[in-house]
Formats: structure tokens, sequence, C-alpha cells
């Protein structure tokens, strides 16, 4: 403990052994189902598997939905927290977040949100969802890591351009994959950006910035913004543009997908023999 009540969080260079594989997939599995059991108490979407956007649910339907989300997720965290803080101080954080995959899956996928809204207009609402979640994980980020900071001191010209590396490779990761909006390539191709992302923001600074695991959603915002202004086929469902992979992924999506990916990035670079310091 510092003297200003802050923690100096150590680096976390060790590979993944078997155990703490297992803990990692446990803690997987049980975030997506909690997410999922949630989404479906809560009774989100109000049209199982259309219109799996908040911003078009009716207004008892988004604050149920929003509820439920920050209650799955907490729940999500603290259990993922305690199983594997030992491996990775963020891990709890990033898997937590996972949960929000099961509110993903039951809301189907962005062709029926652009049928159920008929207008580019909806893209504009994407955004300002996907910012809203964004904002609402950093309010957890903080209740759960608040204290912390980063073991010496970083180069901030050097973690800028790391970030805009990681930016930068999300983004054109999600224009090769994310041309569809069939929900298993939507997720996985968020997932593969993130990843990658992270590999290369490591590359450029040695580390990920402490909040890298919000880049893909700023990513995603960026998507959503240019894709309203540029696209066409929205009212048929059949997007075209040149951003289209940007937004063929849900909000929920983003923000389920983008953080583990980013941790993922650390992970693997663990196992080539790179230093991946944990920053908080």
């Amino acid at each position: 403990m510092n003297a200003d009540n802050t923690i100096e969080t150590p680096d976390s260079n060790e590979p993944m052994g078997r155990p703490e594989w297992a803990l990692t997939t446990l803690a997987l599995l049980f975030c997506a189902g909690v997410g999922y059991v949630g989404a479906a108490m809560v009774g989100f979407p109000y049209y199982r598997c259309f219109q799996g956007a908040l911003v078009q649910q009716p207004l008892a339907g988004a604050g149920g939905g929003l509820v439920g989300m920050v209650g799955v997720v907490l729940v999500g965290v603290q259990i993922a927290k305690s199983l594997t803080e030992r491996i990775h101080l963020r891990m709890g954080f990033c898997i937590g977040m996972v949960s929000l995959l099961g509110f993903s899956l039951r809301g189907g996928t962005v062709g029926s949100v652009m049928e159920a809204a008929g207008g580019s207009e909806i893209f504009w609402a994407l955004a300002g969802e996907l910012l809203g979640l964004t904002i609402l994980t950093a309010g957890v980020y903080a209740v759960y890591y608040r204290g912390h900071k980063p073991a010496g001191q970083d180069d901030a010209t050097k973690l800028a351009m790391g970030v805009l590396a990681q930016a930068v490779t999300v983004a054109v990761v999600m224009l090769i994959l994310g041309k569809s909006d069939q929900k298993l390539q939507a997720t996985m191709a968020v997932l593969a950006a993130s990843t990658c992302g992270s590999l290369a923001g490591l590359a450029v600074a040695g580390r990920v910035w402490r909040y890298g695991w919000c880049v893909p959603m700023a990513v995603g915002v960026a998507g959503y913004l240019v894709n309203a202004m540029t696209a066409t086929g929205v009212d048929t469902a059949d997007l075209k543009g040149g951003a289209v992979g940007l937004a063929m992924a849900l909000p929920l999506d983003y923000v389920a997908m983008g953080p583990v990916g980013t941790l993922l990035g650390e992970i693997i670079a663990r196992h080539q023999g790179e230093p991946a310091p944990v920053v908080i």
C-alpha cells in the first residue's frame, strides 16, 4: 500500500497451466449461463431473437433489461474474480463481462434489429447504446479495481501509440471478419479482433493500457456512426457500405467479447514468452 492509498499491481507473466485453464473455462461457462438465465428472468428482449437492442425495447423492458444486465455482470465479475484473481488480476472483470453474452444470444442479430427499425437512424441509437454500456462497464471496473495503479512508470507517447495500434487492428480485423450478422460469426469476429488488437498494442508499447478493454467498444461506436452516415440497405436488412464489418455485431457483443478478447491477447503473449504486464 502506497502513501496515497493505492496498490501497485505487479506484472503477471507466468504461462497458464491446466488448473488455470480449467478454472478459466469454468468461470466463462458459469458467466455465460448466468447471463442467459438472467436475461430470461427479466424478459429480455421483449420478442426473443428479435429486436435485440436495448433502444428497441418498450420502456419497461429496457429498464428491466438494464437492471438485469447490471445484476448479472456484478454476480459474474464477483464469481469470476474469486476463481481467477490469482491467475491474472483483471481476469475476473473480463470474464465477468461475458455474462452479457447471454443477453446477446437471446437478442438475435443486427439483421433483426435493422428489420424492426427500417432506417439508418438505428445506428445512431446503437452507437448511443454502446457508449452507455461502455460507461456502465467502466463503473463496474472502477468498483472492483479502485485503488490499483500500474507498477512502474509508463512512457505516455509509447502507450498512446500502442492504443492506436490496438484500435486500428481491431477495426481492420472487424472489417475482414465481421461482414455477416450471423450471431456466431459476429461474436467471434469481436473476440478475434480484440485479441489481435491486444497483441498489436503489446507489440508496439510492451503493455496494454489499463483501459485497453474498452478500445474494441470505442471502435464499435465509431463503426455505428460511420454506417449511420454512409450505409445503405438498412430498410431491407441488407447493409451495404465500406464499413459494414464494424456494424454487424450488437452493442452487447462488443461489451461481452471485447474485454475477454483483449485479455486473451495478453495470455497468448505470455505463452509466446513475451511480457504481458497487468495494467490496472
